[in-house]
């Protein structure tokens, strides 16, 4: 039986270098910190105010590893008083098909184990 598990890293991954945008997910802040804890990737601040670094493994083989970040929404950027928590506009940046496996695990988590913050 195939096992894909999604986990979020403590740290950036090197298998992040060389991604780019592949697509986006809309859903709350709250709902990626329910799958993943809460972004411990350091950002810029600027524009990226949250970011998560998601490696997925099938049959517990490293897949690949995809991003998950805001992009110029937050107040820091914008200046609208717009929160982390109140963006639902959510970039997911990788390669190899990795991204879209992660957007469908945000989208229908119950259909895939996960674990969190290794």
């Amino acid at each position: 039986m195939n096992r894909t598990t999604f986990t979020s890293l403590n740290k950036p991954s090197k298998h992040v270098l060389g991604t780019g945008l592949a697509g986006y997910v809309e859903c709350t802040y709250q709902h990626l910190v329910n799958l993943f804890g809460e972004p411990t990737i350091k950002t810029d601040e600027f524009k990226t105010s949250a970011e998560w670094h998601i490696e997925v493994r099938r049959n517990d083989e490293l897949h690949g590893v995809a991003s998950i970040y805001d992009y110029k929404q937050h107040d820091n950027y914008t200046g609208d008083g717009t929160e982390t928590k109140d963006i639902t506009h959510w970039h997911v940046g990788g390669k190899m098909g990795i991204a879209g496996a992660v957007m469908a695990f945000i989208q229908h988590p119950q259909l895939t184990k996960h674990s969190q913050n290794v």
